[in-house]
């Protein structure tokens, strides 16, 4: 039996799966400028969620994160 853990109270704006049905993006939309709780933020969801690539988007600027260990994602 595999319990998956809950956000609560919380929203992922978009999660991108893997053809394995896996996480494989995290994404986190932001409306004004990014700043360094936007990280937190964002690399909090993926302590539950173990996205091996992060995004993070607002305002005119994106900016990509990966684990060391998922740098290319092969099929």
């Amino acid at each position: 039996l595999k319990v998956e853990p809950v956000l609560v109270d919380r929203r992922i704006d978009l999660l991108v799966f893997s053809p394995k049905n896996e996480p494989l993006l995290l994404v986190e939309c932001k409306a004004s400028r990014l700043e360094s709780p936007n990280e937190s933020q964002l690399f909090g969801y993926n302590a539950y969620v173990k996205a091996p690539f992060l995004a993070l988007v607002g305002g005119d600027e994106i900016r990509f994160f990966g684990s060391d260990k998922f740098l290319t994602y092969n099929e």
